[in-house]
């Protein structure tokens, strides 16, 4: 009957808006669970290794820094030394004294990956291992029987070293981005 088919559909439009509501929701927590996850892990990596966060955030930020720079101010200096008509000299001294800061930033960032950045990260795994151990280590016996605990276990294991590292790179492009936007 009409009346039927009606309620069918409007049967099938109800049920149909709760799943998406329902998906909504399950999509929001998701998201809330994924940003304190990502906070957990950056307070972990930097507890553990707080020089390693710093130095890369900082360092990635400042070798961004120039090139933001060069195309807002330079390019901006150079244009107005153009359009004056004065001496060209003043430009070629920018550049150099650009040539040189961006030489210098390179040295320092090279310096730091050369000399203290495979020190920083073994230091990170390593207490960040100690730390999976010890808290295995502290559990009942029995829990190992359970394949859930035992699948998460292997689980945090194998993927520690790349969640580390993928925390501190998601802040450098971060800090990164927002130091690019503040100085435009």
């Amino acid at each position: 009957s009409p009346c039927r088919l009606r309620a069918t559909r409007t049967e099938r439009r109800v049920s149909r808006i709760m799943n998406d509501t329902l998906n909504k929701k399950s999509k929001d927590k998701e998201k809330a669970h994924s940003v304190r996850n990502y906070f957990f892990m950056l307070k972990l990596v930097f507890k553990v290794s707080p020089v390693l966060v710093v130095l890369m955030v900082v360092l990635d930020a400042l070798m961004n820094l120039p090139w933001t720079l060069f195309n807002v101010v330079v390019l901006k200096y150079v244009i107005d030394v153009v359009t004056e008509g004065t001496d060209l000299y003043r430009i070629a001294l920018v550049c150099v004294v650009f040539s040189v800061f961006v030489f210098v930033l390179n040295i320092i960032n090279t310096s730091f990956y050369e000399l203290n950045y495979h020190k920083q990260k073994q230091k990170l795994y390593h207490k960040i291992y100690s730390m999976i151990y010890e808290k295995a280590a502290r559990m009942d016996i029995s829990s190992y029987d359970d394949p859930k605990f035992y699948n998460d276990f292997v689980l945090a294991m194998n993927m520690m070293e790349s969640r580390a590292e993928t925390v501190i790179e998601d802040t450098q492009r971060l800090v990164t981005n927002f130091v690019s936007l503040t100085t435009i």
